[in-house]
């Protein structure tokens, strides 16, 4: 199962019968916290929980040309119009 950050409450000193660390966040899996999270004693730390994403840059020859006709749309221009 996956595991998550939560944040201890101030003053709680055990959660799901292990010692709280100092830092006040316990890696704990869903089924760990529930019963925790549902008095109070947990909260989601969704910033230390957030996977890190690797992005590659895109290479220069990837990034697409406004001017190239099959990037841009073709539009007709509304100025003038059609005669009728």
């Amino acid at each position: 199962m996956e595991k998550s950050n939560y944040r201890v409450a101030p003053g709680v000193t055990q959660v799901n019968g292990q010692p709280v660390p100092q830092s006040g966040i316990m890696e704990l899996t869903a089924a760990e916290a529930m019963f925790d999270k549902a008095h109070g004693r947990l909260t989601l730390d969704a910033g230390a929980s957030v996977p890190q994403v690797l992005v590659d840059p895109p290479r220069e020859n990837e990034i697409p040309n406004p001017a190239d006709p099959i990037v841009a749309p073709v539009t007709r221009s509304r100025r003038g119009g059609r005669k009728s």
